[in-house]
């Protein structure tokens, strides 16, 4: 899972396979509804009474041609077959339609979007009595989450529940993903657990880690619980793990832990907590901390080894940290009131932890979408804090603030900041 599972939505493992199953029953729809566009004299029997469907919004159907065996009830579509439908689009070399059995299979290049979700498959077999169905060769990814499933073979055995064969799960983008945990069989109940068969969590191309069973909650619902870690290695850390832990606190507000292990640098801290009370109401604090077991004072080459170019000044201090808070909230008489602090211990931080769990990108990114405000960039030294007071009327606005710019150098080297 990833970092920013906060209170915008449930974790992407727990929302995965609630989409999986919305895939699914999208899937039916849109096969059973694709009927309605055979030609009238190639129809044995109404079948309007099979869709469960909005009627004011139409279906389109695209193919080179449409058969229909009148003995054994059944339609084929083939030639480029593209049937849409609002945000649905259904594409495939060919789909068959068993109206006797109830079954429907899509072959060939078959790829299933919904919004920005997209299924992807060789081939798609789906028996609308029971909804079980197995995808061949697929990979689902879901937009909301920024997750992806892969298996040489997905079936859904039963309601909301899922197995996937030679499976893996991701968060990455990519063919060789930052991480990935893949598994022999991969067996996940919606509102209940999952469970790998002989998983391995994978750092790019190199397997770090193996267990022969693992489970994890696969809830709709927020859940409290270990988040998926990170592992890596660097010459500047050494080995590293980091470790979050999420806690949904209540419907409105929910935090994360993080425990960042790095063999060569010490252990780094750090905390989340988010709140939402309205859509105007909301707001995040973070902080951060590590007594590095490295420093940057000048000598021999200890620049070299734990400075960055690009400014003249050394990074002594130990004691490291990172606040950041932003924050708005609606006020008396049409007043909103916004708040924005960022304040780092030295001017190296930054870079040293850019990427990552709690790093300035995801940190960056969480408020770019949450608040629609911007970081000053990783590699400023002055960073702005601000406390703002708004109010609009339809032809004039009024604004009050009080702004700070911490200047992180003078800070550390000056008398006066």
């Amino acid at each position: 899972m990833h970092a920013d599972d906060r209170i915008t939505g449930p974790d992407p493992l727990r929302r995965s396979t609630a989409s999986a199953v919305r895939l699914f029953l999208l899937l039916w729809i849109v096969l059973t509804a694709a009927l309605s566009f055979v030609p009238a004299d190639l129809q044995a029997q109404p079948v309007e009474d099979l869709l469960v469907d909005d009627p004011d919004v139409p279906w389109e159907i695209q193919a080179g041609s449409v058969e229909y065996d009148a003995g054994g009830d059944v339609y084929i579509a083939q030639d480029g077959v593209t049937i849409i439908k609002g945000p649905l689009r259904l594409s495939a070399d060919r789909i068959r339609f068993d109206r006797k059995q109830m079954t429907a299979d899509a072959e060939g290049h078959v790829i299933l979007t919904s919004g920005k979700d997209v299924l992807r498959g060789s081939r798609i077999e789906i028996n609308l009595n029971d909804e079980t169905g197995v995808i061949q060769d697929g990979d689902i990814f879901l937009q909301e989450s920024h997750f992806y499933i892969r298996g040489e073979r997905i079936e859904k055995i039963g309601k909301d529940a899922y197995r996937a064969y030679r499976a893996s799960v991701t968060t990455c983008d990519g063919d060789n993903p930052d991480w990935k945990i893949t598994g022999k069989e991969v067996r996940v109940r919606v509102e209940g657990y999952g469970t790998v068969q002989h998983a391995a969590l994978w750092a790019r191309s190199v397997p770090v880690f193996y267990t022969p069973f693992f489970i994890f909650p696969a809830k709709r619902e927020r859940q409290t619980g270990l988040l998926v870690p990170q592992l890596g290695r660097s010459e500047r850390r050494g080995l590293s793990y980091s470790q979050p832990l999420f806690w949904a606190i209540d419907d409105n507000s929910d935090a994360t832990f993080y425990y960042h292990y790095m063999a060569d640098r010490g252990h780094k801290l750090g905390g989340e907590y988010r709140y939402l009370l309205s859509p105007v109401s909301k707001g995040a604090v973070m902080f951060d901390y590590l007594e590095d077991r490295k420093i940057d004072d000048g000598t021999g080459n200890s620049s070299e080894l734990w400075g960055y170019e690009g400014d003249a000044y050394d990074r002594p201090n130990a004691d490291r940290y990172w606040f950041r808070m932003k924050a708005d909230q609606a006020l008396p008489a049409g007043l909103i009131g916004r708040v924005d602090l960022d304040v780092v211990s030295d001017q190296d931080y930054l870079y040293e932890f850019k990427g990552g769990y709690s790093g300035y990108d995801d940190t960056a990114a969480f408020f770019r979408h949450t608040f629609g405000r911007d970081l000053d960039d990783y590699n400023d030294p002055v960073r702005a804090n601000r406390v703002k007071i708004n109010r609009t009327w339809p032809r004039y606005s009024a604004n009050a603030e009080v702004l700070w710019y911490d200047n992180v150098v003078r800070r550390r080297w000056e008398e006066t900041d």
